[in-house]
């Protein structure tokens, strides 16, 4: 008996696994939007119920009476990497879904992450067409500018204190400008009044330090060859 001849190319039925590759493909991208929308959507009503708390007009600034709540609503978000990722992505919703991101970006220097995570969305709030919204955005960005000094001014402090020899493991209690002296104070203290000292220094780029020890004795030290650090 003659073998049946093998069908044209043409006429072959198609393999089924090439559209059950096809549509599972298809089902997997739907399912990973679906999923990524959802992530948005909770976000950004997250963040939404969290500035319930604070008035509408904020005008640059949160009242006195708020700050003590922002730690805890950054708490709420899941910490500050999590509340900043969520508050960037409220301040890039419409306005019609944010309605208070005057309040928002005031918030994110409190979140204590890199300054490149945030400092883009902020610079571009500061051209937002609404006049709240700029002012709070200047006022987070002068913010976030200083964090970033201090950041580097402590690390020069502690540094030249090491140097100096009066370096003791004391946690950093406080970090203020002093005007009258026209240098940046940063008090460490176990918190008893003499356990600690002060250290003075004129910006991040001083080799210089004046020391305020407990009790109190004023020093100083100076870096004679910061080439050779």
């Amino acid at each position: 008996m003659p073998e049946p001849a093998d069908q044209p190319a043409a006429t072959r039925p198609p393999r089924t696994w090439r559209p059950m590759a096809l549509w599972s493909a298809v089902l997997v991208l739907v399912l990973g939007v679906a999923w990524a929308v959802t992530v948005v959507v909770a976000s950004v009503w997250q963040v939404r119920d969290v500035l319930e708390h604070y008035p509408g007009e904020a005008g640059g600034e949160l009242c006195p009476m708020d700050l003590a709540q922002v730690r805890a609503d950054i708490g709420r978000l899941g910490g500050g990497g999590a509340a900043a990722r969520k508050i960037r992505l409220y301040l890039r919703m419409p306005r019609a879904l944010a309605d208070r991101k005057q309040v928002a970006v005031l918030m994110l220097p409190a979140c204590e992450v890199g300054a490149d995570t945030v400092v883009p969305i902020v610079t571009a709030l500061t051209r937002d067409s609404q006049e709240d919204v700029r002012s709070s955005a200047r006022k987070a960005l002068e913010e976030l500018r200083g964090i970033e000094a201090r950041k580097l001014m402590l690390d020069q402090v502690v540094g030249l204190l090491r140097e100096s020899g009066y370096w003791r493991d004391y946690p950093l209690r406080s970090v203020k400008y002093d005007a009258e002296r026209r240098q940046w104070a940063f008090l460490f203290s176990d918190g008893r009044s003499d356990a600690g000292y002060a250290a003075y220094i004129a910006d991040g780029t001083s080799e210089r330090i004046d020391i305020l020890l407990f009790p109190p004795m004023w020093t100083k030290y100076e870096r004679r060859n910061p080439a050779a650090r």
